[in-house]
């Protein structure tokens, strides 16, 4: 889902800072390495998250977060980007529906961490534009638009090193680089092998389907 909406804290007190960074990355030494081939998104430990820098348990929402949005948390300052969610059936993975942990690292906060902790409740705003969670294809990568009021934009990451893969929001570069605009229920495919190559930029709670071969 783009921008899902709903989602809140849930539960005030915590942890944040060098606390809650010290709790994700402890949490590896329990959990698998994510596998170099292939798109295993469950895993009963949970993968290995190297990215994140603090956790949060959220509820309320219901549609689908995946590993590389954007998002921010009311009364508290930065921008965070999702490093892999949780929930009462999936444990640490690249996406889920209902989310109840979700993992994260600040695009503009001092190694990443949460400066302080929110308050219960305190939500969660998700931004419009984002990047695909790294799912692997053979051959190519098909995108469907499910939404049938809204276009949503795509762009690609057409060359190594254009600094797309950075953790930055790139809203206003949309014109620097290859683009396409998916109208309400249509679909496109790409040959590329990596979804994570992809940006997309939408409406607030539409959806899109992602399948390859």
């Amino acid at each position: 889902m783009i921008a899902p909406g709903s989602y809140v804290v849930n539960g005030g007190s915590q942890e944040s800072g060098v606390d809650a960074l010290a709790t994700v990355q402890a949490e590896n030494a329990s959990n698998e390495a994510y596998p170099t081939e292939g798109n295993d998104l469950i895993s009963t430990p949970g993968f290995k998250d190297f990215d994140a820098a603090a956790k949060l348990a959220i509820s309320g929402g219901s549609g689908t977060i995946c590993k590389n949005m954007h998002f921010t948390i009311a009364g508290v300052t930065g921008e965070y980007v999702v490093t892999s969610v949780s929930n009462d059936t999936c444990n640490k993975s690249l996406l889920a529906p209902d989310v109840t942990t979700i993992y994260f690292k600040g695009v503009n906060t001092l190694n990443g961490m949460l400066p302080s902790s929110p308050a219960n409740s305190a939500a969660l705003t998700f931004i419009t534009t984002f990047q695909l969670p790294p799912l692997r294809m053979e051959r190519d990568i098909t995108i469907v638009n499910d939404d049938t009021s809204n276009a949503i934009s795509v762009f690609i990451q057409n060359l190594p090193g254009d600094g797309l893969h950075a953790m930055t929001q790139p809203a206003n570069r949309f014109t620097a680089f290859p683009i396409a605009t998916l109208a309400a229920s249509a679909a496109m495919t790409f040959e590329m092998s990596d979804a994570s190559d992809i940006y997309v930029k939408g409406t607030s709670g539409s959806t899109i389907t992602i399948f390859g071969s």
